[in-house]
């Protein structure tokens, strides 16, 4: 006799149990997913960008147009290059077209309004390589970066295109590019100060994290400072000229082209991640002036640990270690210095912050100081913690309570399988039972 078949209403039981089993597994593994996206995201870099593709953001099309066509140039030694235009409604396509290189320009000394989304912010700190033209890109920077020394209150206006090539210029910035001294625009080209801008660095280049490559000739700033029109700053160069590409010199041109080509091939320099501070390292020829008497440094330690700070000043210098509560914590003052202090406990984004100041002398307000500062950290324990792992805001009880419930979702589903086949095999047997009575 063959077997009899279940009834009806096992099968409907079956499906109930199986759908509460995906239920319970997805309610509960929704929040764990929830939980590890930061780590995910923290330890994949995403999609890298094309480093053969360059975007120019306007609305200035004559502008935009000009420089596509000048990057375009074979003769300036650009080869394999693929470069196309946007208006500033159209910034999200830099997301499928993932440019190595965007520059933002605009002939217009009161530019339009930039408006970035979240996202398109993001790739612009954290994937591009990115060039802003006077006004209209010192307006980008200070949306890039809270406070950035690159942004509007940065820049002035300059008389002249004349620049001076710095001596910390790249051989490939060089590339046929004639002479050290020479003017950006042509002899005809506009020189007024709505089309030439320059950052002033305070008299501490370094300390800003500039590189600089083009000085303005003016002498008799103040606290030794120098005006840069060209400029670059991590992945960010600053070119202070906002006119047609048609208006630039020969060297002009051939700098620009040097440039782009330049950025394009260099390694990514990754941001920093809370608010831009120089963190630890080696920091040779320092500057301290009437312009900037104090220096800022931070730390984000995601182990406790030691901070070992040493300076040597060329006069006397105030070396200030101040704890995540906003209190010094250690001070001393001298020409040379070294300080450890030990950090007992960490929490997730506690900043710990280095300061090198120094108060200008009554009556000798021109003086500078010149300082190299090396800051190191020992954490404990033997085998530090991988960075994408120690900054994220999950928690170790957090990690292993999502763990524990993704080990625990196949027994889940296992259990609940062989109930329903031992639920099935109950059936049967009553129902032959019957049959077998009856």
């Amino acid at each position: 006799m063959a077997d009899p078949k279940p009834p009806p209403f096992a099968n409907a039981n079956a499906v109930f149990t199986l759908v509460g089993s995906v239920v319970t597994a997805v309610v509960g593994i929704v929040p764990v997913v929830m939980q590890l996206t930061p780590v995910v995201q923290n330890y994949l870099a995403g999609q890298p960008a094309n480093p053969n593709v360059v975007a120019f953001v306007s609305n200035d099309d004559a502008l935009a147009n000009s420089y596509v066509d000048l990057l375009s140039d074979p003769s300036l030694g650009l080869t394999g290059l693929t470069i196309f235009s946007l208006r500033l409604d159209e910034l999200g396509k830099v997301l499928t077209e993932r440019p190595s290189v965007v520059i933002f320009g605009s002939s217009n000394p009161e530019p339009p309004p930039i408006v970035l989304s979240q996202t398109v912010k993001t790739y612009l700190v954290t994937k591009a390589k990115v060039v802003g033209m006077g006004t209209f890109g010192a307006n980008l920077f200070g949306l890039l970066e809270s406070q950035s020394p690159l942004a509007t209150e940065s820049i002035k206006g300059i008389d002249t295109s004349d620049i001076s090539l710095s001596q910390r210029v790249a051989p490939d910035m060089l590339f046929d590019v004639h002479g050290n001294s020479f003017p950006i625009f042509l002899g005809t080209g506009p020189t007024d100060d709505s089309s030439a801008w320059a950052i002033y660095d305070g008299g501490d280049l370094g300390g800003l994290g500039f590189r600089g490559i083009g000085m303005h000739p003016s002498t008799g700033a103040p606290c030794s400072g120098q005006l840069w029109p060209i400029v670059l700053r991590g992945n960010d160069l600053y070119w202070g000229f906002a006119t047609d590409s048609s208006n630039l010199s020969t060297n002009g041109k051939q700098l620009f082209a040097n440039l782009i080509a330049h950025l394009k091939s260099a390694p990514f320099d990754q941001p920093a991640e809370f608010g831009g501070y120089p963190g630890m390292g080696i920091y040779l020829d320092r500057s301290l002036t009437c312009d900037v008497p104090d220096n800022e440094y931070r730390m984000y330690p995601v182990q406790t640990g030691a901070l070992d700070v040493s300076i040597s000043a060329t006069s006397n210098v105030l070396l200030t270690i101040t704890g995540p509560n906003n209190q010094p914590v250690a001070e001393r003052e001298g020409k040379k210095l070294q300080i450890r202090q030990q950090v007992s406990s960490v929490n997730y984004g506690d900043s710990w912050r280095v300061t090198v100041s120094y108060k200008t002398p009554p009556g000798n307000a021109r003086k500078k100081v010149r300082y190299n500062l090396e800051m190191s950290y020992q954490p404990d324990g033997l085998v530090p913690l991988p960075d994408w792992v120690a900054r994220s805001p999950v928690t170790p009880p957090t990690a292993l309570w999502a763990l524990a419930w993704l080990a625990l979702v196949p027994l889940i589903w296992t259990g609940k399988l062989q109930a329903l086949w031992s639920r099935r095999s109950r059936l049967a047997g009553w129902v032959n039972r019957l049959r077998r009575k009856s």
